[in-house]
């Protein structure tokens, strides 16, 4: 009988699986002294976003802190997270050991793409009783390290993110020689793949309406975008996991899997005029990062995405597209490109700036598909998509005829330096503007990816 029950938030919050009954002890031939191999019950799961605020935490630093809510610092009602693989790191019992497929009691193996959990809005979670998954979980012990892997499920486009599955792909990346790899692997995009027209050509972070989102956090006002934290992918992978005090309960560390991207707009003496309230008046918009890959893959062997690319002839059986098509199998529409690239459009908490006089600050949010070092370099230098480049509207007083507004249209580019955008950490652009000298400096900043309630203040 599958049994269904739920665990309540404890502290920060939790993901559990209250499951029953008791087994006999089972023993295994050992070549060394082992831990003792007695099955104790997995009672319960505690889950934290790596990054998560703390009350009252602030951040100091040279770069503007990330002062809004970026993707997930929770997880929330209708989120959904897979634990893809429970088992004993060193030597595992396959009794206990759930991955891509489990044996029952009767000795039938079952295939599986990892044990489901829903949360719900009381602040807990319920396992999943389709997930065709072991009604009981256990761990071998409460002392040895185990290893547990696990993703959340984005909410966005929920219909098309039926259509991902984990596949096992057979690799030759360690000879030449007939060798067989097997790799797990998850193939998942920002925005909607399934289409690249018409609205679908742009992803979309940007928010008609900020009030419903805007909430008070020690005394400071807190901004959050749903868009963002739908879009947002965290994973768990761990080798060292090792019970709590009690030996049931185990916290897992969930880390953000995509990367987070802020604009940074200042400026300087924009009007033509000297009036500090025309400089007032003046506002930036529609910022947009462009080009940007959609596509991305997470491995089950590290807790960070990475964009797809073309493998070397000869390093991999399967070529990236054949990867997105084993995942859509079934899928009767087109399949998306691997390589598919689309402009972003960046939130704004505070559409008319921070600022007063001849100096104002506009901040734009946004998440982006991880592009480390080493795949930027192996884009052709001269590569428009290997180049950095954002496009945002000035909108500011007519200096000719006060009653009307002017708006340019800017692009900002970084030739000369590449930028590259870590899973889980944030990646800083900042822009000067100074109109009246026609000048606009750009540059690029690093941090960890970090949520900060509030600011740095005393």
């Amino acid at each position: 009988m599958t049994m269904k029950r739920l665990l309540h938030i404890s502290f920060l919050y939790m993901a559990a699986a209250l499951l029953s009954a008791c087994t006999d002890s089972l023993t295994e031939p050992q070549p060394q002294p082992q831990p003792s191999p007695d099955a104790r019950e997995l009672a319960g799961i505690r889950a934290e976003i790596a990054g998560a605020t703390v009350s009252g935490f602030t951040r100091a630093g040279t770069v503007t802190p990330l002062a809004d809510y970026v993707g997930r610092s929770k997880f929330v009602n209708a989120d959904k997270v897979v634990f893809t693989q429970i088992r004993r790191t060193q030597t595992p019992f396959e009794a206990f050991t759930y991955g891509s497929s489990y044996t029952d009691a009767s000795g039938t193996e079952h295939e599986y793409n990892g044990i489901l959990f829903n949360a719900n809005a009381d602040g807990g979670w319920v396992r999943d009783t389709g997930d065709g998954g072991p009604e009981r979980i256990y761990w071998t012990d409460a002392t040895s390290p185990h290893t547990f892997v696990a993703y959340s499920i984005p909410q966005s486009y929920g219909e098309y993110w039926k259509k991902y599955q984990f596949t096992q792909q057979e690799t030759d990346s360690e000879t030449e020689q007939p060798k067989t790899v097997k790799k797990t692997y998850f193939v998942g995009a920002i925005g909607n793949p399934t289409s690249t027209t018409g609205d679908a050509a742009i992803i979309d972070y940007s928010l008609d309406d900020q009030v419903p989102y805007t909430t008070t956090e020690n005394n400071v006002t807190v901004y959050k975008n749903p868009k963002l934290e739908h879009e947002d992918v965290v994973i768990a992978y761990d080798e060292t996991m090792k019970a709590e005090p009690g030996g049931s309960v185990a916290l897992v560390k969930f880390h953000h899997a995509l990367s987070s991207i802020r604009v940074v707009v200042n400026i300087s003496g924009f009007s033509a005029g000297t009036s500090a309230t025309a400089d007032n008046a003046t506002v930036v918009s529609d910022m947009r990062l462009l080009h940007q890959p959609t596509m991305y893959v997470w491995m089950q062997t590290k807790a960070e995405a990475q964009p797809l690319r073309a493998y070397e002839a000869g390093s991999a059986v399967a070529n990236d597209q054949d990867m997105v098509g084993a995942a859509w199998q079934g899928y009767t529409g087109t399949i998306p490109a691997f390589d598919q690239r689309k402009d972003i459009k960046l939130w704004i908490p505070r559409p008319k700036g921070v600022g007063s006089n001849q100096s104002k600050t506009f901040t734009f949010y946004g998440i982006t598909t991880p592009q480390p070092e080493d795949y930027i370099s192996t884009l052709p230098q001269n590569d428009v998509n290997r180049l950095t480049e954002l496009q945002f509207k000035v909108t500011y007083p007519n200096p000719m005829k006060d009653s009307e507004n002017k708006t340019e249209t800017y692009k900002a580019s970084l030739k000369d330096m590449d930028v590259y955008y870590r899973a889980g950490y944030n990646t800083t652009i900042n822009i000067s503007l100074n109109h009246r000298d026609e000048k606009m400096t750009v540059g690029a900043e690093y941090e960890d990816w970090q949520f900060v309630a509030t600011p740095d203040v005393s």
